[in-house]
């Protein structure tokens, strides 16, 4: 009897120290998991699992308007595309993306590229991933933000408005020229209203 009781203890070791080993090596695998993540791609901008705007079709009157979204690069890197959910309407139209320094005062333009039409072909839903080609460098708290140029009267990104937004982090401002939104010059942190959600974001990836 107490020769078993040895054995059934022996077995008993051997099976906790395999279990003990086994959690060390999947405590392991988890840090190594989540090292390994530092170094992907990551989205920057409106949660896009909402995917249910309160207004779908996008801008109705946004020419000459500037939209900047409140969301912070983590961390020096670069930007390699662009994602966004498609508007119910079928109408072609563009946007220009602007990658912004925080300056004293407001936000230095560091980057502005005119992004290609969407509805072409036409789609009413989805999301549309777009690369950049040169990926784009930016730093650390660097913003982005998005132009309606002047002639391009409705905006192709769906969004929650003012009072139904989930985070309230995008604002705008009327006014701005195509002279007014070149790499170099300075927005001023000034007349902008809103606490908006646009369904749009940057694709991200930290330098290694």
């Amino acid at each position: 009897m107490k020769g078993e009781i040895r054995h059934q203890e022996t077995i008993w070791m051997i099976v906790s120290i395999l279990v003990v080993s086994s959690l060390a090596c999947n405590a392991s695998f988890l840090q190594n998991v989540r090292a390994d993540m530092v170094n992907k791609t990551a989205l920057v901008g409106t949660n896009l699992t909402y995917q249910h705007p309160g207004s779908p079709d996008g801008d109705e009157k946004a020419s000459k308007h500037l939209f900047i979204h409140n969301y912070p690069m983590p961390n020096d890197g670069m930007i390699s595309g662009v994602m966004y959910l498609n508007d119910t309407d079928e109408i072609p139209e563009t946007i220009t993306l602007l990658l912004l320094h925080p300056v004293s005062g407001g936000w230095q333009i560091v980057h502005k590229v005119s992004l290609p039409e969407d509805d072409l072909p036409p789609a009413t839903s989805g999301l549309v991933t777009l690369e950049l080609d040169p990926p784009l460098p930016v730093e650390k708290g660097d913003l982005f933000a998005h132009w309606q140029p002047e002639g391009e009267p409705t905006g192709p990104i769906p969004f929650n408005p003012d009072g139904s937004s989930h985070e309230g982090l995008s604002v705008g401002k009327f006014g701005f020229n195509v002279g007014n939104v070149e790499p170099g010059q300075t927005i001023l942190n000034a007349g902008f209203t809103g606490q908006r959600d646009y369904f749009l974001n940057v694709i991200f990836k930290p330098y290694p």
